[in-house]
């Protein structure tokens, strides 16, 4: 590390906030992040290396595209979890997921990350990007116990903002 002192610095919105700010820029999201997160998501899809038959958790699903992409992966003997603050962005998924005939590989779930209602060890992988810097810092470790938690003790996670991170 460099004589420079690097900063985590704090997101200052409540829960409430976020997922108010979330709802509201649902349905218009892929237009303004989809396109710059579509190469980036897709390269960390590819380099998770995710198998049929896997129990996948994927963390701040958005609008659902990856979880898309996770279905299609896992095929009919996988199931995909999903969870995500706003209840928006579940509405846009659901529909993503119906309309490419894939919801019935996954299970969505409006809530907390920091408390998260799987058993301990069900997730064979947890995926998650462009999310964990939308935490405040002091939720960052409970977030991640949360995930050490689900995850299966010989399970893997990706958590980055892009597929380089």
């Amino acid at each position: 590390m460099n004589s420079k002192s690097h900063k985590v610095l704090r997101v200052y919105r409540t829960k409430a906030q976020a997922k108010e700010s979330y709802d509201k820029i649902s349905r218009s999201c892929d237009y303004f992040a989809g396109v710059f997160e579509k190469k980036y998501r897709n390269m960390a899809l590819e380099r998770f290396n995710i198998e049929r038959g896997e129990t996948v958790l994927e963390i701040s699903f958005g609008t659902g595209h990856c979880l898309k992409h996770i279905a299609e992966l896992v095929g009919v003997s996988g199931k995909v979890y999903g969870i995500d603050i706003s209840s928006g962005m579940l509405g846009v998924s659901k529909q993503r997921l119906e309309e490419t005939g894939l919801w019935d590989r996954v299970e969505l779930y409006c809530g907390d990350a920091s408390k998260m209602p799987y058993e301990d060890n069900k997730f064979d992988a947890v995926f998650m990007s462009f999310t964990l810097e939308l935490f405040d810092t002091p939720e960052i470790p409970k977030v991640l116990g949360e995930i050490k938690r689900v995850l299966e003790p010989k399970g893997r996670i990706w958590c980055g903002i892009c597929a380089q991170a």
